[in-house]
């Protein structure tokens, strides 16, 4: 949409752009496994509409301040200052679905504290922990003993038909090419817009 024309924060040298270049691959019906290039066509073509490649302090704040009207950003942290400032930054979930970050949590070996530490970790992830956690941050829960509330699905996946869309990526595979992903975003897409 012109209208968005220079009103576009894309901070894509990190996961967020890893994690978008598998997305706009397989709305353009690629594998990213086979062929990362249709999402770096994608991103080619969106970037004349991009203001800031590196949003400060960051995506959330320049939409707050009107500096851009749409960012790319995390939906947790996105649904979460919704609430906070009174709806002032709404969120959009794409229809197609998307893909979820992972986040992990580890024991260190050799901790002085193991025992309250896995104590802690059991926590952590119980279906109980993880329901809360998801329906206060957003985030989706690990656990698969939690069924979410409708209302906290919604936030979290989208539609119906997006959650019914949702897909993962092998991290590990992807974590191979995470740096020349990340340098082929700067110096394909950014350095030249």
């Amino acid at each position: 949409d012109t209208k968005y024309k220079g009103r576009i924060a894309a901070p894509l040298a990190d996961t967020r752009g890893v994690t978008l270049l598998p997305i706009l691959t397989r709305l353009k019906g690629g594998d990213y496994k086979q062929d990362i290039e249709p999402g770096f066509t994608v991103l080619k073509a969106i970037a004349p509409n991009v203001a800031t490649w590196d949003p400060a302090p960051d995506c959330y704040a320049v939409v707050q301040s009107g500096e851009v009207d749409l960012a790319i950003c995390w939906n947790g942290r996105a649904q979460y200052l919704h609430d906070k400032q009174g709806g002032k930054i709404g969120i959009a979930l794409p229809r197609e679905g998307s893909i979820g970050q992972i986040n992990t949590i580890s024991l260190v070996k050799g901790s002085k504290q193991a025992s309250a530490a896995q104590q802690f970790i059991d926590y952590a992830l119980s279906a109980e922990a993880q329901r809360t956690f998801a329906e206060q941050s957003f985030y989706g829960p690990v656990n698969t003993q939690v069924t979410l509330s409708a209302p906290a699905a919604a936030r979290i996946y989208g539609s119906k038909e997006a959650q019914q869309a949702q897909w993962a990526l092998d991290w590990p595979w992807v974590a191979e090419r995470y740096a020349p992903w990340i340098q082929k975003i700067r110096r394909d897409v950014i350095a030249l817009h």
